[in-house]
């Protein structure tokens, strides 16, 4: 057993995934850093959630990140939950001023992939990032009711 080996975890908000992963890579509990988030989407390579990884990364001497995304939950319609008469400007800003954002409207914004591709997506950005080591291994899991399902970039 591997009980050294240091792991990074980036995960939605579903619960018990560190004993999915301690199983998987025989690591410690103490030597799993757990990232979370709505999914697990990084939307830009320099985002909040890619500058984390890169800092623990060099920081805690990572060995291995996981990307791991539970089964699909229901869509929610987020245009019905956020009731604001401000969307008809933010979705003008989006649009016209704010260059840097990856959507055209505020539904665009906050609008999730699919687990799958989600996962896909953040492991390809990380695997390929050029702050990243290359011996570094990165791997996304999307953990189904039933199964773990290995998605690669």
């Amino acid at each position: 057993m591997n009980t050294d080996k240091k792991v990074l975890i980036l995960t939605d908000v579903e619960q018990g995934i560190e004993s999915i992963i301690k199983e998987m890579t025989d690591a410690d509990s103490e030597n799993m850093v757990v990232i979370r988030s709505f999914d697990t989407t990084i939307v830009h390579p320099y985002d909040e959630i890619m500058s984390s990884i890169i800092q623990f990364v060099y920081n805690d001497n990572i060995e291995a990140i996981y990307v791991v995304g539970s089964s699909d939950k229901t869509a929610t319609d987020i245009k019905k939950k956020i009731q604001s008469e401000s969307i008809p400007a933010l979705n003008y800003l989006f649009k016209h001023h704010m260059p840097e954002l990856q959507a055209d409207t505020v539904e665009e914004w906050l609008k999730t992939d699919s687990s799958h591709e989600s996962v896909k997506k953040s492991v390809n950005l990380i695997s390929r990032h050029p702050l990243i080591p290359s011996h570094i291994k990165v791997q996304g899991i999307v953990v189904d009711d039933h199964a773990l399902i290995s998605v690669s970039a």
